[in-house]
This record gives C-alpha cells, sequence and structure tokens, in this order.
C-alpha cells in the first residue's frame, strides 16, 4: 500500500482533511498471477478445475478465486483442494446446461483498508505532555474501482481542538494549545483468510505515517482562495489571523494578534510605534519558544502612540491606537473564520431589553365549581416565564474597511462580551441571527448594529 495523497503543512480543520491510499490487490489484483483453466470436469454436482499454472501458492479450501465462465467473471469459494492449480469451486453442475471456463485468478475478498487516526501534539513538541498524541478513532475503507481508497478525517480531528474555546490564560501561554492540533494516521490491509479448516479476517501489521505529521487549525478558508483548505499563506506570519484590514487597538482593552508560528519560526515580533505618522519607539516583544501552534500575543499602549506596526518574520501588520475616552461603551471579541479572535469597543448608544422566550400557562375550570366561581381572583394564569436580557449595540461611524472585519461577527459562532461586573471576564452572548445589510454604495459613513442575547436565563419564580 502507498499513499497517493496526504494533507501537509497547516490545514484548516473544518475543510476535508483528504488522504488516498493505493493497493495492489482489490478491487484489481496485480500480486497474483492469472491462469487459465486447461481442463473441468464434475465433483459431487459442483465443477473441478485444473488450471495451466498454479493460482496460488498455498491457496486453502475456503479461500476465494475470480473466476471467467461463459465470458463472466465471478467470485466463486474454494470447497475442495488438489493442488495449487486443481481446486473444486461451490459452481453448481446444471444438467443441460454447457458452462466455458477462462481465466481464474486469486480473490481477496472483504479487502478493506484499516485505518488508526492520531491527533494531539506530535512527540518532541515542548507542550506535548499538555497535549499528548492519542488515538482518536479507528476507520476501515473499501478501495473504489481504481484501488484507491479515499477519506476524509477532519470531523475526526475536529473533536481534538476546543472549536468554540477561547483560552484567555496568557499569563503562562501564549502557544494556544486548544486552537490546533497535528494528526497522522497508520493504516493495515485487511481481507479473508482460510487455514484450510476456519475462515478468518487476515490483517495485516501497521505502517505509521507519523514522519509526516500534519496541523490542522480552528479555521475554515473562504471558497475559492486559492489554496483550498492549505494554510500555508498564514504560516510563519505571512498574513495575521485577523479579518480586519488596519485592526484598531482601543487603548486600555485587552488585545491580542493571532499568527501561526512554525517551529523554527521567530521568537521575536518588532513593533514599531507612530504617532501622527512618526516613529517615536522600536521595541521587541519576545514570543514563547514553545514550538509550532496558533500563537496569541497581547499588545498594548506604551505612550500616546496612535498607529502600530508589528512585524513577524519578516511580514509586517500595520495596527491604529483609539486613543479616546468614552462615557458609554461595550467591548465585544469574537472567533473569526482564521481561527483567531477579532476585537472591538462599540460606543454608540445602546438599548437595553428583555426577550420573552417562553410562557406556560393554566387556567382554572370553573365549571366545575361554578357556584364558588364568583370568589375566584383569577381564571387563566401564567405558571412559568422564560426570558433573557438583550443588549441592541450599535456601532460608532465606522469606515468601510472597519465594516468589512465587523461583519463577521453577526457570522460566528462564539462572540463574547467583556464584563466589568462582578467578576472582571468574558462572558458568552448570542447575537441575533437576522440578516442584515454591511453597507450601501451610496454611503459616505458607515455602522453596523445588532442585538446580542445574554445565555443566562432572568431569575424569575414558577409553578
Amino acid at each position: 500500500m502507498t499513499i497517493e495523497q496526504r494533507p501537509t503543512g497547516w490545514n484548516s480543520v473544518h475543510l476535508p482533511l483528504v488522504y488516498k491510499i493505493s493497493n495492489d490487490k482489490f478491487p484489481t489484483n496485480s500480486v497474483d498471477p492469472i491462469v487459465n483453466v486447461t481442463d473441468s470436469g464434475g465433483e459431487y454436482g459442483y465443477y473441478l478445475i485444473d488450471c495451466d499454472a498454479n493460482i496460488k501458492t498455498g491457496i486453502q479450501v475456503l479461500d476465494f478465486v475470480l473466476v471467467e465462465v461463459n465470458g463472466i467473471k465471478e467470485v466463486h469459494q474454494v470447497i475442495t483442494k488438489y493442488s495449487d492449480s486443481s481446486i473444486v469451486i461451490d459452481l453448481k453442475q446444471t444438467y443441460g446446461i454447457t458452462v466455458t471456463f477462462g481465466i481464474v485468478q486469486f480473490y481477496y475478498s472483504n479487502y478493506n483498508i484499516k485505518v488508526k487516526i492520531y491527533g494531539g501534539l506530535r512527540s518532541g513538541h515542548t507542550l506535548e505532555a499538555d497535549k499528548p498524541t492519542q488515538l482518536l478513532t479507528n476507520i476501515n475503507v473499501v478501495p473504489g474501482s481504481d484501488n484507491v481508497a479515499v477519506f476524509n478525517i477532519n470531523e475526526t480531528i475536529k473533536t481534538d481542538i476546543g472549536i468554540l474555546n477561547n483560552n484567555l490564560n496568557l499569563s503562562t501561554l501564549q502557544n494556544d494549545i486548544d486552537a490546533f492540533t497535528e494528526f497522522y494516521i497508520e493504516y493495515a490491509e485487511s481481507y479473508d483468510s482460510s487455514d484450510g479448516n476456519i475462515l478468518s479476517t487476515y490483517t495485516s501489521s501497521y505502517t505509521s505515517d507519523s514522519v509526516n505529521y500534519a496541523i490542522a487549525v480552528n479555521s475554515k478558508m473562504p471558497f475559492r482562495n486559492g489554496e483550498g483548505g492549505n494554510m500555508i499563506m498564514y504560516q510563519g506570519g505571512i498574513d495575521f489571523l485577523t479579518t480586519f484590514e488596519t485592526p484598531v487597538l482601543f487603548n486600555g482593552q485587552y488585545y491580542d494578534i493571532w499568527i501561526l508560528k512554525g517551529q523554527y519560526d521567530s521568537s521575536n515580533m518588532t513593533v514599531e510605534r507612530y504617532k501622527d505618522g512618526s516613529l517615536i519607539n522600536t521595541d521587541t516583544i519576545s514570543i514563547d519558544s514553545k514550538d509550532e501552534g496558533v500563537y496569541r500575543i497581547p499588545l498594548s499602549v506604551t505612550s500616546d502612540e496612535d498607529q502600530l506596526m508589528v512585524t513577524v518574520e519578516g511580514n509586517t501588520k500595520t495596527i491604529d491606537v483609539n486613543n479616546n475616552c468614552y462615557n458609554q461603551s461595550i467591548y465585544l471579541t469574537w472567533l473569526n473564520y482564521l481561527g483567531g479572535m477579532d476585537y472591538w469597543l462599540f460606543t454608540a448608544q445602546k438599548d437595553f431589553g428583555v426577550d420573552i422566550e417562553e410562557v406556560q400557562q393554566t387556567e382554572k375550570n370553573i365549571f366545575i365549581n361554578w357556584a364558588d366561581s364568583y370568589g375566584l381572583d383569577r381564571i387563566k394564569y401564567d405558571i412559568k416565564r422564560i426570558s433573557r436580557e438583550n443588549i441592541l449595540v450599535r456601532s460608532q461611524n465606522l469606515t468601510q474597511s472597519q465594516v468589512e472585519g465587523l461583519k463577521y461577527i453577526k457570522t460566528s459562532p462564539l462572540v463574547q462580551m467583556y464584563d466589568a461586573k462582578p467578576t472582571g471576564d468574558w462572558v458568552n452572548v448570542l447575537v441575533d441571527s437576522s440578516s442584515f445589510t454591511v453597507y450601501s454604495e451610496t454611503e459616505k459613513l458607515y455602522s453596523i448594529s445588532f442585538t446580542i442575547q445574554m445565555t443566562n436565563e432572568v431569575a424569575a419564580q414558577s409553578l
């Protein structure tokens, strides 16, 4: 067996991760000889066939052969063996019907390729102990007519990634091991095999492809991106994992920039700090030397700069700095399709409300006790209400580039709001699912608004 295709490098886990494995036994057998039937006859109601050469050295009763019968290839089982070239097959003789035999070849019945799928961090990775390689699942794949087994493992690999996690424990870890995993397969071939008495299943020893491990990232590349699911254009900081052409760092708010860092990529990020177009300072941020992974590097304002130029491996990203103070604001972060978190401080007026999701009611039957019904205080009444708080969020005026980046908050399954009370932490929220207009071509000023809903219910009495 040979792996003809495998994922390589960095890959989007939400797109297919396809392997192709070829074999030389099924359905076309190129291992065993094709022999000719030289003579045939009856044997207790079945056909005995003699061949001009051995069908297979050591062929056994209960094995299978591919036999050409009247010009049609059929699979039959060996029921008696006289030699490796003389066998009786389970084809019954029929009175008055002439049977002509052609070629014969050994047949690998129930042939399939067994695959073990492994996920975790490769052997030798600095953080291997935190996410060790483990067997995720076993699958069996039957080759197609071209002798090639094709299978996609991305759904299995997803189970080894924290799809909707946002690990903010950056005091000890910049390499977010929840956001990616490394994977490889082991494979073996399996088919029916007989010892002459019992038909059992033969499975070869497994071949490991661990040397060709690949990396899966919690991302989904857009349609017709030019690279399919491969993320080579983001590797080593070639581009950053943000959907903003020019992200904005709001002074006083937490912010980090996400990159794919290879094992041998630079462990430094250069930050040039500008004020009114003039360079005022350059400093270097040390990136954890914890091998390859999805890295999130916190950035903050150190003076009165209004723009940052961050560089990794010779690739630069411009980040605007907003130093304004606001009386009202809400700070949100969301998981973008590239696998990074984006951030924005919404500063326009907000509306606070409550969504009533469900009302359960009951009604008293007053007809049974009609005489006493005149003193009742109610007939129909609520016994339970399920409700959640919501906030109508409005943005400040935006550039077209900013609104293009912000639109992805409506498409993200993971949105969080920074809540200063009571714990000063990020809390999950639900963004409304209604369709929306990003912008109109006639507009000169841009904005976006949407409703977020708290995930917890409003406390309420119920029967």
